[in-house]
């Protein structure tokens, strides 16, 4: 049984959402928060609504273990030159394929719960989705505070047979 903890930012602005993502990627850099998924969402004057994926978090841990992982055995194999080439090699391999896993399972926002979301939002807004993993809460709870933006909090616990779409539906609707 796992607990996700989920945060949801929405700005009155199509530019807000972005400006704090990049507050949170400095903290999560400095060990403050740790996340597992961002994604930027707007909705420009049209209704028009939009996304971009901002943190795949998960994908690029594992490019840096394969990373590693390459080179070692790359200096097992060929020394320090042949190590450098294998390694490099072996990171670029483990890296594609961290992406390409990361996708394939992809354990972030499902395009379900993006449009949740976007259904919410006022035209020429936006919301930063966040699936928070660990670390101070209060960092992400104060950048809202710090930038007008309105917070949704909400956790959703991963039950053998329970619908997480559903239940992050409860948590959106619930908190309006």
């Amino acid at each position: 049984m796992a607990k996700h903890v989920y945060l949801i930012v929405a700005f009155d602005s199509l530019d807000h959402a972005g400006e704090v993502y990049k507050k949170i990627e400095q903290a999560e850099k400095e060990k403050l928060v740790e996340i597992d998924d961002a994604v930027v969402v707007t909705k420009d004057e049209h209704g028009k609504l939009r996304h971009k994926d901002v943190g795949r978090h998960a994908a690029s841990t594992g490019a840096k273990w394969g990373g590693a992982l390459g080179l070692l055995i790359g200096i097992g194999l060929g020394g320090p030159i042949g190590g450098a080439v294998v390694g490099a090699a072996g990171g670029a391999v483990a890296g594609a394929l961290g992406d390409a896993y990361s996708k394939l399972l992809d354990a972030g926002f499902s395009k379900d719960q993006i449009e949740m979301v976007g259904e919410h939002l006022q035209y020429s807004s936006s919301a930063l989705l966040i699936k928070f993993v660990g670390g101070d809460v209060n960092f992400i709870r104060n950048a809202a505070k710090q930038s007008a933006g309105e917070l949704l909090e909400f956790e959703v616990i991963d039950q053998q047979g329970e619908d997480v779409e559903a239940s992050f539906s409860k948590g959106i609707e619930r908190d309006r």
